[in-house]
């Protein structure tokens, strides 16, 4: 730093390697955060003239930016263990019942383990498929210092689904309409609220459209589970005569403010009719190749942003390094290795996917989602002095290969501490686990899962 008077900073992180949003690796960085956002990065330097409120040694650390789910079910954070193995269509059989059965006192210690976890995994932006008891959760949420995108399951029509998880299009309206109100009230600035129809093959058109209309009124985005099964193609054919994207695109509900959650069995035209809406794709691979493997590479191909979700923890935990490298060799077995293709999902086409993808998917790819000047002071730290990470010849690849969640150390959300040396400085973990564990039981019990 070359200023010629005092500068003074609420953090400085000093020495640090760091993964530019183009992924490159930059060694030897200062970055210096002034109130939530990056005021600084540049080649280290001492100076007695620059001031902080904290320095941090990054001399052996890897900043990142904070990683990103853009798919995930906060009221499935007590079902760990019980999705292995078992046949479809599971959310029928367990994600849906058990949802419907947790009280709203259990819903809070779900989001208490859900944020956690997201912190300890180095997750700074978190979209939800979809809670009930939002007002509840709120003050969880908010004390836990992330940054998210609330959403309330919304159906109308489907005789498979639970007791009670139908509402009226007016009523379903109402509740929505009055929690985005209040998550923008009370979110202070990190949260936000996302419309959502749950999906085509339990909404109906009406639904769908007034749904879609309201996100509009409110500049908000829109989350969906969009062909996650076979099923919900196969209905759209049957009820519609048209696969599932050509019919949400003929009622006009695809758009740029669509979060669309999988999107795994698609046709050149489902791939052709997302670019042309700029919907925004998330994948969530350890979840999603148990229904299929996505085409992801003809996506990217067609200009579709696509990120990277856990699909929850009721699947297989909140771990996006986990994710990344499942999708990595799923899609070298797919469309890489067949065709002698080797840059099938290489280092910074996956860097693309898990920062960029993520950060649009949730609307805020201008404040998230790369460590530059002027955006927020998102920030995980990597440790680096571990004997499966150096030495390497090549620091990215690996990243991508051999660097998992429990390297992260510090994590930050606009420049405020969340996880220093592995200790959640925001919440209380061990009330937290002790909760949770008696909250498990009680399900178990309720669900009568053996």
């Amino acid at each position: 730093m070359s200023q010629t008077h005092q500068e003074q900073y609420s953090l400085i992180i000093e020495d640090c390697s760091l993964l530019t949003g183009e992924g490159q690796i930059l060694p030897h960085q200062d970055i210096a955060v002034r109130d939530s956002r990056i005021a600084w990065i540049g080649l280290h330097r001492s100076d007695e003239r620059v001031m902080a409120d904290q320095r941090i040694d990054g001399s052996r650390t890897l900043a990142i930016a904070g990683l990103i789910d853009a798919h995930t079910h906060i009221s499935q954070q007590l079902m760990r263990g019980i999705l292995t193995n078992e046949y479809p269509v599971l959310y029928l059989r367990f994600n849906l019942p058990f949802e419907r059965n947790l009280t709203a006192q259990e819903m809070q210690v779900s989001a208490e383990l859900a944020s956690l976890e997201m912190i300890r995994s180095g997750i700074t932006s978190f979209a939800d498929a979809g809670s009930e008891y939002i007002e509840q959760i709120l003050p969880v949420l908010s004390s836990s210092g992330l940054r998210g995108a609330l959403s309330r399951p919304t159906s109308d029509i489907g005789e498979h689904l639970p007791a009670g998880s139908l509402n009226r299009i007016e009523d379903a309206l109402k509740i929505n309409e009055d929690l985005y109100h209040r998550v923008k009230a009370e979110g202070g600035g990190l949260l936000d609220f996302f419309f959502q129809f749950r999906s085509a093959r339990s909404c109906s058109p009406a639904l769908i459209t007034a749904m879609v209309d309201m996100a509009h009124q409110h500049d908000a985005g829109i989350h969906a589970h969009i062909s996650e099964y076979p099923e919900s193609t196969l209905y759209s054919l049957s009820e519609f005569g048209m696969r599932e994207i050509a019919y949400l695109d003929s009622i006009e509900a695809l758009g740029d403010n669509v979060l669309a959650a999988h999107c795994i069995h698609l046709s050149e035209g489902d791939i052709n009719i997302l670019a042309k809406r700029n919907v925004n794709v998330v994948h969530c691979p350890r979840s999603n190749l148990g229904k299929g493997i996505t085409k992801t590479p003809q996506l990217l191909s067609s200009g579709v942003s696509v990120g990277f979700g856990t699909d929850g923890s009721a699947h297989a935990g909140l771990n996006l390094f986990r994710e990344m490298t499942a999708f990595k060799y799923s899609q070298a077995a797919a469309w890489g290795a067949p065709y002698l293709d080797y840059q099938v999902a290489n280092p910074k086409i996956l860097m693309q996917m898990l920062f960029s993808g993520g950060a649009r998917a949730l609307r805020r790819e201008h404040q998230i989602g790369s460590l530059e000047v002027g955006k927020e002071a998102d920030i995980a730290l990597i440790n680096l002095d571990k004997p499966h990470i150096l030495p390497t010849y090549n620091l990215l690849n690996t990243l991508v290969e051999t660097v998992d969640i429990s390297d992260i150390t510090d994590l930050f959300v606009a420049g405020k501490a969340l996880m220093r040396n592995r200790c959640v400085l925001t919440l209380d973990e061990e009330g937290i686990q002790y909760r949770a564990k008696k909250a498990s039981e009680v399900m178990k019990s309720r669900m009568n899962w053996t």
